[in-house]
């Protein structure tokens, strides 16, 4: 079997499973058993909205796709379609395929996913980074490149994530912090998840970018190990706090009615109980408790579905009545990122 072979095999394969991108899934499989990386005119077609509309994060198709950097290696398929694959190749190839007509993300069956500029690996103890998200990282970056938020010498700030996964979050804002004027010796950072599996994932992460050294992974429920880290040491070394959640909003009925779209991903890191913001009102409990006998600046960034933003601004208030509340729009122009700004009162 030559490369040209394999495409229009692939392809016919994948288009009997109605995957909306057939062609591109063939030809980033077969990179992939190639030991080839996709060039940067291939787009992904998103991991989570397989049909024309995604109930479950309420975007339009057109907003998701997302290039894959490298350099010819698209351009090598298709100037040397006469290549022979070897056997070991095709068999792989195969299985390969064989995956991706029952619909597993292709970001699981090649094992990374690019985001905020950045591969990160993924397997089935995390989910798939999602494009919106990376809204989340450029609101902090936004925020620190700010004058309000310069660091003093004496005191720190402290940069937490809740619900780590892959650790695309704090990774890629302490990979854009190091190529600027910033020293990361500056900053404090945890990345926390209840998952051991996505721990080890997010660890690896951090060394792939090499930011192993400046976030300390815990594991535990929400920011319970940071209140128990903090319960005999003052938080007063710190000029300002950020807390960036992207943790589980789905309600079991929005997960039921995705399943198709969502089931190779694990449950536990989509789904929250009531109307999916269980998880979300325990966190502002827990800040609250944290940050009670203190008045530094404190901002706090949620990622949540549209419908979620009115009853997520009655919590907040609940619990900060003086806090500033925006809203930020994703690529879609869909509410979906939740910013908190308050003085910890």
């Amino acid at each position: 079997m030559n490369i040209k072979t394999a495409l229009e095999y692939a392809s016919r394969q994948l288009g009997y499973s109605q995957s909306n991108s057939a062609l591109i899934d063939a030809e980033i499989l077969l990179l992939h058993c190639l030991n080839l990386t996709p060039d940067s005119t291939l787009q992904l077609a998103p991991d989570c909205c397989l049909e024309p509309k995604c109930k479950a994060h309420n975007l339009a198709p057109q907003r998701s796709v997302e290039p894959v950097k490298s350099i010819n290696d698209r351009a090598w398929l298709y100037s040397h379609p006469n290549h022979k694959l070897t056997p070991s190749q095709i068999k792989k190839y195969n299985r390969l395929i064989n995956r991706r007509t029952k619909m597993e993300p292709i970001a699981y069956i090649i094992g990374r996913k690019e985001f905020y500029n950045l591969k990160f690996l993924v397997n089935k103890h995390t989910i798939i980074p999602r494009p919106e998200t990376e809204l989340m990282v450029e609101e902090v970056l936004d925020q620190l490149s700010t004058s309000n938020y310069q660091l003093s010498i004496n005191k720190k700030l402290l940069l937490i994530d809740v619900g780590a996964g892959t650790g695309c979050i704090p990774i890629s804002i302490l990979n854009d912090l190091r190529f600027k004027i910033y020293d990361l010796n500056m900053f404090n950072c945890y990345a926390i998840d209840t998952s051991k599996q996505a721990i080890n994932i997010a660890r690896k992460n951090a060394r792939l970018h090499q930011v192993a050294n400046k976030i300390k992974f815990l594991r535990g429920n929400l920011i319970e190990p940071i209140m128990k880290k903090y319960s005999n040491v003052p938080m007063s070394k710190y000029s300002c706090v950020i807390i960036t959640a992207n943790l589980p909003y789905l309600a079991p009925k929005i997960y039921q009615e995705n399943y198709s779209q969502l089931k190779f991903e694990p449950r536990s890191a989509l789904v929250a109980p009531q109307t999916g913001l269980a998880l979300y009102k325990q966190l502002l409990i827990q800040i609250k408790s944290l940050i009670a006998h203190y008045s530094f600046p404190i901002t706090i960034y949620f990622e949540l579905l549209p419908s979620q933003i009115p009853q997520t601004k009655k919590i907040i208030k609940q619990n900060f009545p003086n806090s500033y509340i925006q809203i930020k729009k994703d690529l879609a122009g869909l509410d979906r990122l939740v910013i908190i700004n308050s003085n910890g009162n």
